[in-house]
């Protein structure tokens, strides 16, 4: 139950954080087709296309770069690996539910979550998070490395 807390917590905190860059490469992607003069073939979900809350997941990915480029803590909890693990199954998980498609038939559900639940799977093997450590030390089963 603990790993499942700080991963719910830890992907929240990373889709949010990743919703300004999201954002970011949609309009790239769609002025780049204007240019072309072809139209647009995806738009953001209304509940992420205000600005404020852009610059708002902007503001809190901040200090989540700055944990990854200048955190440090014992080797085998992998500080790196795991903040890596949450900010880009993070952003998946924004495109995948931010992200509309306008010219294709929209997703099924089923597939969505099947393609989810794969992609953070095949997330774990290069960034080797340090989730258990995590939830042991959180729990008091052991004491923090090092």
């Amino acid at each position: 139950m603990s790993i499942a807390a700080i991963a719910i917590v830890g992907l929240g905190y990373g889709a949010f954080a990743t919703v300004w860059l999201v954002k970011l490469f949609v309009s790239i992607q769609t002025r780049w087709r204007a240019r072309k003069g072809l139209s647009a073939n995806s738009t953001l979900h209304s509940a992420i296309s205000n600005t404020s809350l852009s610059v708002m997941s902007f503001l809190v990915a901040v200090p989540f770069v700055a944990m990854l480029v200048f955190g440090r803590a014992a080797p085998d909890m992998n500080l790196r690996g795991t903040l890596l693990f949450f900010i880009a199954a993070g952003m998946l998980i924004t495109t995948l539910f931010g992200v509309l498609p306008i010219t294709v038939e929209p997703r099924t559900r089923r597939f969505t979550a099947g393609f989810l639940v794969v992609a953070i799977f095949a997330l774990l093997v290069p960034t080797q998070p340090g989730l258990l450590n995590l939830a042991m030390v959180n729990l008091g089963v052991r004491s923090v490395p090092g």
